[in-house]
């Protein structure tokens, strides 16, 4: 199923439900806007990740998300947001922005924090259901995946986030047991906490 398409320069972009992109384009492809941005709302987090490349803390503050909407505003309806933080599911503007981006036909995707599943069930499921956010990224912390299992009811749009030298290979069998899944196996990142957590010993 469709969900988007929009002219980009010389290039004709379509967006189906299940997070395929397909481009089209005569001769070299000429572009004028990005058609996704990676967007961090927040540096506030509680969960003390000792390997956050963010350094995100309780001490973290929120990002002004009446400007990134101003900021947004020249966008057609299409492109997509990969919205992250700190714990961006903590934002106190975070349903107002997301519905003014939805209004827009903006398509917002969040990645959020496996230890956050259980606080924040409810609205993930209220973000869901409303067309709110059409992607989750799940950065995978424990292997406890209890709370990931609701979610797997209401979309097919989840994408396990590993990262590489932190998570064990191991992780992915306990993922394939819950079904299908879309693994993003992210290399590890030296600056941040990541600094003092790095160990050239780790495989």
């Amino acid at each position: 199923k469709e969900i988007a398409s929009y002219q980009n320069g010389n290039t004709y972009v379509t967006i189906l439900e299940d997070g395929t992109k397909i481009r089209e384009w005569d001769d070299i492809p000429s572009i004028v806007h990005p058609e996704s941005i990676d967007v961090k709302i927040t540096n506030y987090c509680d969960m003390g990740c000792l390997y956050c490349h963010e350094s995100s803390t309780t001490a973290g503050k929120h990002g002004d998300l009446i400007k990134l909407a101003e900021v947004l505003g020249g966008l057609p309806s299409g492109v997509e947001l990969a919205i992250g933080g700190g714990n961006p599911l903590s934002h106190p503007n975070l349903l107002w922005f997301l519905k003014q981006m939805k209004e827009r036909g903006i398509i917002c995707n969040i990645t959020v924090n496996q230890g956050h599943l259980k606080t924040y069930q409810s609205l993930l499921q209220k973000l869901i259901l409303e067309e709110l956010i059409m992607g989750v990224g799940i950065s995978v912390t424990n292997n406890n995946f209890k709370y990931v299992t609701p979610l797997l009811q209401l979309t097919d749009n989840i994408v396990y986030h590993l990262i590489a030298g932190v998570n064990s290979i191991e992780v992915i069998d306990k993922l394939m047991e819950l079904g299908e899944c879309k693994v993003l196996i992210l290399g590890y990142k030296v600056f941040g906490f990541g600094v003092d957590y790095f160990s050239s010993d780790v495989e």
